[in-house]
């Protein structure tokens, strides 16, 4: 991919050849051409392999007791922890959050994490709810809180 972007930023190599030429996605490789952001920057390690245990073990632990978070939320978890161990990243301070690209990168490197959005429950469905998944999450709720 990056002797591609190369190519094409360097030697104006059509977008469409370059692809073909290093047998890469024509749009993926537009969007990398295109972009502001350098190539170093989008497959950089942030983390350590053993570190990166950390926040998808919280991240775990947070959606087992019921807590899921949104993707913005998520980001800026990342951001935060990042910043508290001072690492070395690409990060602009002024959102304040991860990027949205090396995000969805870390996420397909841990499947077992998902990001889902979150819906209203109607009366409906709140009446079915099964009454053993209620009491699971305040037991685990007053687990948590007597800890």
């Amino acid at each position: 991919m990056m002797k591609s972007v190369k190519a094409t930023k360097d030697y104006k190599l059509p977008l469409s050849t370059a692809a073909n030429t290093f047998n890469v996605p024509r749009n993926t490789l537009r969007w990398r051409a295109c972009s502001n952001v350098s190539m170093a920057k989008l497959g950089q390690r942030i983390f350590s392999r053993t570190a990166e245990k950390q926040p998808v073990t919280h991240l775990l632990k947070l959606d087992s007791l019921g807590y899921g978070l949104t993707f913005k939320d998520l980001r800026t978890l990342v951001y935060r922890l990042v910043f508290a161990n001072e690492l070395k990243n690409p990060f602009n301070n002024e959102p304040e959050m991860a990027w949205k690209e090396w995000f969805r990168g870390f996420l397909s490197c841990h499947r077992a994490l998902s990001v889902s959005v979150s819906e209203a429950l109607s009366f409906t469905r709140a009446r079915g709810l099964f009454k053993n998944k209620t009491s699971q999450f305040y037991d685990n709720l007053s687990e948590f809180l007597d800890i």
